[in-house]
């Protein structure tokens, strides 16, 4: 229960995943207390009109709706806050909302997050999405888009999981391991795979004991894997997707850089990117959309921070990193730095 600083009014609000497509939607009641009347021609309620002045609309869209300029959402680990803004002052401040891992995860690739206010819900208590659902098609919710402003993820959550034994994750190190073997007559041998599948678990002690191109044979092993989400049906760069490599020094960087573009040219990846360039420049935005984007802490720190600030139109390369994989760094530093906690996943060693 949250106080809306209305004379003391409760609101009550909660995440939740809406088809078609899983759409993230965060579900609010705005006021539990209260009832706006309308006379037209007798009394009606009308709790939804100070929504739609501000650009809600009442029927579900038929199309992916237009972020409201209006509303601002942010995610902080496990809770999301909702901003409602009119003429520069804060309407509506619904905050620190539990939101699922997932649910974070799937904003993110959106970008942003369906608000649906409605009065004739109570959202503590137990209901299905058909409910919700039934009162979108009768016009009784107030709907709009939220763009996803900023978004951290817990360092508990980021870290990679055990898992069952994925085809995907076989035959993508089948790939990379051919396309090394062509490009540098190197074998990938049971050392490397089983690193690659011990560091996808989170385990990092046997990369530890790989040095050289062994090491980085590891890491193409895994990038590929990771990458294989990294566009969408078009070919076009997706948000949350692709790898970010962060090596602990530019002549690492480089080393890693040759290793993949050469071995990426068999196909097996779209696109190597080495940061160094400006990167709102052509070529260092480019080298930010790649599939597999290599450079150090630094350079990563001041591309995020360069597109964080830069805007609507960098929108996607804020949000562009599924994975960061950050090589001989020390893991407790690397994870408290404010950029690497913009990725769903870590792995530092």
């Amino acid at each position: 229960m949250q106080a809306t600083g209305r004379q003391h009014l409760t609101w009550r609000a909660g995440c939740f995943r809406l088809p078609p497509g899983e759409m993230p939607l965060f579900l609010v009641n705005p006021s539990y207390e209260c009832a706006l009347l309308r006379e037209d021609g007798g009394w009606r309620v009308a709790n939804l009109e100070p929504f739609t002045r501000l650009g809600f609309g009442l029927e579900f869209p038929s199309r992916p709706l237009p972020p409201l300029p209006s509303l601002s959402a942010s995610i902080d680990g496990d809770r999301i806050r909702v901003d409602v803004r009119h003429e520069g002052a804060v309407l509506h401040a619904w905050h620190d909302v539990p939101i699922a891992h997932d649910i974070a995860r799937v904003t993110h690739e959106w970008g942003v997050i369906m608000v649906a206010a409605t009065t004739l819900m109570d959202v503590s208590k137990r209901f299905t999405i058909g409910q919700v659902m039934d009162l979108m098609a009768a016009g009784r919710v107030a709907l709009a888009q939220a763009p996803l402003v900023s978004v951290s993820y817990a360092p508990q959550a980021q870290k990679l999981k055990p898992r069952d034994t994925s085809d995907q994750q076989v035959r993508a190190f089948s790939l990379a391991a051919e396309a090394i073997r062509r490009t540098f007559a190197l074998e990938v041998d049971d050392r490397q795979v089983a690193a690659g599948l011990a560091l996808s678990d989170g385990e990092t002690l046997l990369i530890r004991q790989l040095t050289g191109r062994d090491r980085i044979a590891v890491l193409f092993l895994l990038s590929v894997y990771y990458a294989l989400w990294s566009r969408d049906r078009d070919g076009e760069p997706d948000r949350a997707c692709g790898v970010h490599l962060i090596a602990p020094d530019a002549a690492s960087a480089d080393e890693l850089a040759e290793f993949f573009s050469a071995a990426g040219e068999t196909g097996v990846l779209k696109s190597v990117g080495r940061l160094g360039a400006p990167p709102l420049s052509d070529e260092g935005s480019t080298a930010y959309l790649s599939d597999a984007v290599i450079g150090t802490a630094e350079q990563f720190a001041a591309a995020f921070t360069a597109y964080r600030d830069a805007g609507d139109d960098w929108s996607l390369h804020a949000s562009r990193g599924y994975i960061a994989i950050a090589i001989d760094a020390s893991e407790p530093d690397i994870t408290r730095t404010d950029f690497i906690r913009h990725y769903p996943k870590v792995a530092a060693f």
